[in-house]
């Protein structure tokens, strides 16, 4: 998978969650590690990316960052599994998102 661009971003990512990314960017992005094509409610193709130090990346069919947390360990399951074919989470990126829960719970 292609390292996330933080180059290209919406405005609600940049702007409106100023505060998200600035404490995602110290976390660090970490790099891809599952990602499943989704559509919204109008039909239009989105992507879930989960990163190696738990972030969720929501972009576009244009490949533009839409807004980016700190994902909940029940999502980051779905999305690994999905991507993988029902495998299972690899211990130490599920401890990490764990841990992620425990230090950072209002993120």
């Amino acid at each position: 998978m292609p390292p996330i661009d933080l180059t290209n971003m919406s405005y609600h990512a940049q702007e409106e969650r100023k505060n998200r990314l600035t404490f995602i960017e110290a976390l660090g992005i970490g790099v891809p590690v599952a990602t499943v094509e989704k559509k919204d409610e109008q039909g239009r193709k989105y992507y879930k990316t989960l990163t190696s130090t738990g972030v969720m990346v929501i972009r576009n069919a244009d490949n533009m960052i839409i807004t980016l947390y700190l994902a909940g360990i029940g999502q980051a399951i779905k999305v690994f599994r999905e991507s993988y074919g029902g495998v299972r989470m690899p211990e130490e990126l599920y401890n990490k998102i764990m841990m992620n829960g425990i230090m950072f719970p209002a993120a």
